[in-house]
C-alpha cells in the first residue's frame, strides 16, 4: 500500500531551501492524493526520485551532437479525429522549450505488398533496454482500458529484446510451484522438500505431473522408475493431443514498413478485446533503432494503430528504449470505438478536444522519460504513473516543481519566458479548442512569477545551475536565502483534505 509522502518530503524533494521560483504556491499545485486501491500507486512501487537525486544519477542531456528530438508519424495521420500532428509539433517546442524539433516524412505502411519487395531482415536485431511502457495486460483484471506509463528498466549491459525485458519484469520473484498443463495439475518436484526422500526422486528441474508422480510410487516395487513412467504418458496418450495443438497454431503475420524502397516486416495480431489489427511494438522499436538520424536527441514514432507487445496484452499506448527511440500510439484515445462512458454524447468538438488533451499529455511524458525523469511521487503531476483512462484524464498537463527543476537543470531555458509562450500557444494555437482550464492555470503561474523580486529569481536559477548536495544544501544560498525566506514562506503550498 503505498504510503503518501508528507509535506516536508515532498518540499525536500525539490531541493533545500526551495528556490523561490519553484515554491509550490497553493494556487498552482496540490500534494499527491492518496491513491484508490486500483490506481497506479497501488499497483506499482515507486521509490520517487527527488531533484538530488536526478543531478546525482544519470541523467540525459542534448548536446551538439545530439541535439534534435524527431518525431516521425508510422502510417497516416489523415484520419477523422486524428490528434492534429502539427499541434503536436508545436507542443513539443513550447513545453521544452527548443526549436530544435523536426517532423520527419511518415513511413508508410504495407498490409499486402509483393512478395517480390519483401525484404527479410536480420532477425538478431535486438531492442536497446526498455525504459518505459505503458501497457494492459489480460493479467491486469483491474486495469481494462491502461493508459499507464510503466518504469521497467535502464542501464543493462546485455541488449535484449523489447519483448523479453518486459516480460522478465512481469514475471513473479519466486516461480509458483503449481501451474497447469494440459487440463492436468502440474507440480515441480524439489529433493529438499520432498517428503518420499527414498525413492528416486527426477532432478529439481523435472516437471512431473501429481498422476504421474501417484502411479510412479504405488508401482515402485515393479522396478519402474519416474522419468520413464513420464516418457510413456507424454509420448504415449498426449501425444496426439499435442500434433493437433501444434496444427492449431496460427501462423504468424506480418505488415510492413516502407523505408525507402525496403520494406521491414512487423508482426501483427487481431485486438484480443476488439476486431482491430494490433502491431508488435518491439519490432518497430527495432527498425527505429536502426533509422535514429546521427543529430538526433531522440527519435519518435506516432501512429494511430493499435500496438502490444506480450501475447497476453490487451494493448500497449507506448514504450521507450534506452537507445533513445520510441513509438506511442494515440488509437485508445479516441474513446467512441472502444465505447467509453458516456461517449456517444460527446460532440464531435468535444471528441477531438480530449483527443488532443490526451495525446500531447502523453507525447511530453514519454519524452521527459529520455531524460532520464522518472515518475513523479511527490505532487499532482504530468509526471504521475496513471493505470487508467480515467487516471490519465486527470492528470495536470503540467510538471510540479521536482520535475520543473529537473527539466530546467537539463536545458537552461527561462522559466518566466517558457510560460508565456505556452500562454501564447493555448491561447493562439488551440483557439479552436477547449482549453480554458490550462490557459487559466498558466496565467496564475505567471502572475505569481511576476511578483518574484529580481533578486529572488537569480537565486532559484543560481540553485538550478549549481545544485547543492544533501550535505551543503542548507548553506548554500548564504545571507541572500534569509532575506527571502519570510517572504516566500507566505506561498508554500498547504495541503487540503479531500
Amino acid at each position: 500500500m503505498f504510503k503518501v509522502p508528507s509535506q516536508g518530503t515532498s518540499l525536500s524533494a525539490i531541493g533545500e531551501p526551495v528556490p523561490p521560483i519553484y515554491l509550490p504556491i497553493s494556487d498552482c499545485y496540490e500534494y499527491v492524493p492518496l491513491p484508490g486501491p486500483n490506481d497506479w500507486l497501488n499497483q506499482y512501487q515507486e521509490e520517487g526520485q527527488t531533484f538530488n537525486d536526478f543531478v546525482n544519477g544519470e541523467f540525459e542531456a542534448p548536446d551538439e551532437t545530439r541535439k534534435k528530438i524527431y518525431l516521425v508519424p508510422i502510417g497516416s495521420f489523415n484520419k477523422d479525429h486524428a490528434p492534429n500532428i502539427d499541434i503536436l509539433v508545436k507542443y513539443v517546442k513550447v513545453f521544452f522549450d527548443t526549436d530544435r524539433v523536426e517532423l520527419l516524412p511518415a513511413i508508410e505502411i504495407q498490409e499486402n505488398p509483393s512478395p517480390s519487395n519483401k525484404l527479410e531482415i536480420d532477425n538478431t536485431t535486438k531492442s536497446n533496454d526498455v525504459v518505459d511502457a505503458t501497457v494492459c495486460s489480460l493479467n491486469d483484471t483491474n486495469r481494462t482500458n491502461c493508459s499507464g506509463k510503466t518504469k521497467v528498466g535502464k542501464g543493462s549491459s546485455n541488449k535484449k529484446n523489447a519483448r523479453d525485458l518486459l516480460h522478465s519484469h512481469r514475471k513473479p520473484k519466486s516461480s509458483s510451484k503449481i501451474t497447469t498443463n494440459d487440463d492436468e495439475d502440474i507440480m515441480e518436484i524439489d529433493p529438499s522438500t520432498s517428503s518420499t526422500p527414498e525413492l528416486p526422486i527426477p532432478k529439481a528441474s523435472t516437471i512431473v505431473s501429481v498422476n504421474i508422480l501417484n502411479e510412479f510410487i504405488n508401482n515402485n516395487s515393479e522396478g519402474e522408475d519416474a522419468t520413464s513412467l513420464i516418457s510413456k504418458k507424454h509420448n504415449g496418450t498426449n501425444n496426439k493431443e499435442r500434433k493437433d495443438k501444434k496444427k492449431k497454431r496460427k501462423k504468424k503475420e506480418y505488415i510492413y514498413l516502407k523505408l525507402g524502397e525496403k520494406l521491414e516486416p512487423v508482426t501483427c495480431r487481431k485486438a484480443l478485446d476488439f476486431d482491430e489489427l494490433q502491431l508488435c511494438i518491439s519490432d518497430i522499436l527495432d527498425i527505429l533503432e536502426c533509422t535514429v538520424p546521427s543529430d538526433a536527441f531522440c527519435l519518435i514514432g506516432l501512429t494511430l494503430w493499435d500496438l502490444y507487445m506480450d501475447a497476453s496484452d490487451l494493448f500497449i499506448v507506448g514504450l521507450s528504449s534506452s537507445g533513445f527511440s520510441g513509438c506511442f500510439s494515440f488509437a485508445r484515445y479516441d474513446p467512441v470505438p472502444y465505447k467509453e462512458t458516456n461517449c456517444m454524447s460527446m460532440s464531435d468538438q468535444e471528441r477531438e478536444n480530449l483527443i488532443l488533451k490526451r495525446s500531447l499529455k502523453t507525447l511530453v511524458h514519454e519524452i521527459l522519460h529520455l531524460f532520464g525523469i522518472s515518475h513523479c511521487i511527490y505532487f499532482s503531476c504530468l509526471m504521475n504513473g496513471t493505470a487508467s483512462l480515467y487516471e490519465d484524464d486527470m492528470a495536470p498537463f503540467y510538471l510540479c516543481p521536482v520535475c520543473e527543476r529537473k527539466l530546467q537543470y537539463v536545458l537552461k531555458f527561462d522559466v518566466l519566458q517558457r510560460y508565456k509562450n505556452m500562454l501564447n500557444f493555448f491561447t493562439n494555437d488551440l483557439s479552436e479548442f477547449n482549453f480554458k482550464e490550462e490557459t487559466t492555470w498558466v496565467t496564475k503561474k505567471l502572475a505569481y512569477l511576476n511578483s518574484l523580486t529580481e533578486e529572488e529569481i537569480e537565486l532559484s536559477y543560481k540553485e538550478v545551475v549549481i545544485p547543492s548536495s544533501s550535505s551543503s544544501s542548507h548553506n548554500h544560498y548564504g545571507s541572500s536565502q534569509e532575506k527571502c525566506k519570510s517572504r516566500c514562506d507566505q506561498r508554500i503550498l498547504r495541503s487540503t483534505k479531500k
